[in-house]
């Protein structure tokens, strides 16, 4: 790959902000495309109010460009004329996303539609310095990139997904408490190695615009998701767009402070919520409730404890189910905060506990229900994440294409 000097992309902006009504009007159109595909011309100027004339256009002019592909008729309609449906073409171009987790990486390259038809998984000692990571997932990339564009066109971007805060705008890791990174600017460790539009984002803002623009929060303009796994983390989607907040650190739930006596926390401080809602805690009190279960398991995995709790709550065995309810009962209260402070339309469930959301959701969703304000039950609906623990690299990918697809349009001439 060119060593061509590494820039910061700004961050993603509204619609609105492009310059031209038809600029507008062809990022509405593929946006309308991406989230109800196939569709067709007579479907989207109802959606849009836009005439079929204009719609027409704009359809021949994403077809023109590679964008849209038409791929048929409607096999639904059953009387008159049949729609001739329209869908993304895949070959436009295509998306690597990376994410940074606990000891592991993960590399992805998808297609313009958002499949992904590369995957690459390695591990790392979490003890290893921050430049070691970063170089190894540079190399992951750089291979990445080649296989793609060899099979699927330009890669048009590359996330990176970090479980820790980050400022966007300049790709660096304020503090990311599991990894012991603190002020690493993922932009300066490669530069001269990718000369690719590049994305640093928190893994749970990245998950929540996975489930947003691919998955459970599809067609939701405001969404909660919630990341719960060895800490708690969490991603909000407001009017379609990923809320960062003044210093890029909102979603940082997990460390909401639920208990002033509560236990020691990784980022220094006590009582946070993720050192009750959090895979360990559900684990732990497995454990005090079921103590024959304590043999073997300093060497489980979180993946391992999981599957254990979840094997015997399915049996019946009730250790296991009362262990889910306290954890369900400490995210609950959580979530029921987030909720009226942001009246969300939707909540996501991800993140490795969600493999147990079979028992959790409908358990969260009970403690919710008993929880109203002014009288008022909560609008918003809980629902399991889609992609479970890949939301944040299918969240990589739809930040990449919606960037291409918003500069693409905003490129265009009227």
């Amino acid at each position: 790959m060119s060593t061509t000097k590494l820039k910061p992309e700004p961050p993603d902006i509204p619609t609105g902000n492009h310059g031209s009504l038809r600029s507008q009007n062809l990022t509405s159109i593929l946006s309308l495309i991406y989230r109800d595909r196939p569709i067709s011309r007579v479907e989207l100027s109802r959606i849009t109010g836009l005439n079929k004339a204009t719609v027409s256009s704009l359809v021949a002019e994403l077809v023109e460009r590679g964008f849209v592909k038409f791929i048929g008729e409607n096999p639904t309609e059953r009387a008159g004329r049949r729609e001739v449906m329209i869908d993304i073409d895949p070959l436009k171009a295509s998306a690597v996303s990376v994410e940074i987790g606990i000891g592991t990486i993960t590399v992805t390259a998808s297609d313009f539609a958002g499949d992904a038809f590369l995957r690459m998984d390695a591990g790392f000692d979490p003890t290893m310095s921050a430049g070691r990571v970063i170089s190894m997932a540079s190399k992951m990339v750089s291979k990445a990139v080649l296989q793609a564009e060899t099979e699927n066109g330009r890669v048009a971007g590359i996330s990176f997904a970090v479980p820790g805060a980050v400022d966007f705008q300049t790709g660096t890791v304020l503090f990311a408490p599991n990894l012991a990174w603190r002020n690493v600017s993922i932009f300066d460790r490669l530069k001269g190695k990718i000369d690719r539009p590049v994305f640093i984002d928190n893994e749970a803002s990245l998950a929540a615009l996975g489930e947003h623009f691919f998955g459970a929060a599809k067609g939701f303009r405001d969404m909660l998701y919630i990341s719960a796994g060895v800490g708690i983390g969490g991603g909000l989607i407001i009017n379609g767009d990923i809320y960062r907040g003044s210093s890029g650190i909102a979603g940082e739930f997990g460390h909401m402070t639920v208990d002033v006596k509560g236990k020691k926390c990784t980022c220094g401080k006590t009582g946070c919520w993720e050192t009750l809602a959090n895979a360990a805690a559900l684990f732990s009190e497995y454990l005090r409730l079921a103590p024959a279960a304590r043999k073997g398991s300093a060497e489980k995995t979180i993946a391992q404890m999981l599957e254990h709790v979840g094997l015997s709550a399915r049996s019946g065995e009730k250790h296991a189910l009362q262990a889910l309810e306290s954890t369900a009962h400490s995210l609950a209260v959580g979530i029921d905060s987030l909720i009226k402070a942001f009246d969300p339309e939707r909540v996501v469930l991800g993140g490795p506990l969600s493999s147990l959301s079979e028992f959790l959701v409908p358990m969260i969703a009970h403690e919710l229900r008993q929880r109203p304000i002014f009288g008022l039950k909560h609008a918003a609906d809980i629902i399991t994440a889609s992609f479970g623990a890949d939301a944040a690299l299918k969240g990589g990918t739809a930040l990449v294409i919606r960037r291409f697809l918003r500069k693409a349009a905003g490129s265009q001439t009227s």
